[in-house]
């Protein structure tokens, strides 16, 4: 595990970049589904932030 996990005290690595590295590490098929959740993620963050600051 990379030390910058432990120094920051990250439990849960699936939803970042650390995640998706070791998700490839364990198979490609996880790897690939952490990737594509997390710029499915990106884009509805994108279209959603606009909507929601017109209410602010």
């Amino acid at each position: 595990m990379p030390r910058i996990i432990h120094y920051f005290r990250i439990d849960n690595e699936i939803a970042h970049g650390a995640g998706t590295s070791k998700a490839f590490e364990l198979s490609s098929v996880s790897g690939t589904i952490s990737s594509v959740s997390m710029i499915l993620a990106a884009i509805m963050t994108l279209c959603a932030a606009p909507f929601l600051l017109s209410f602010m």
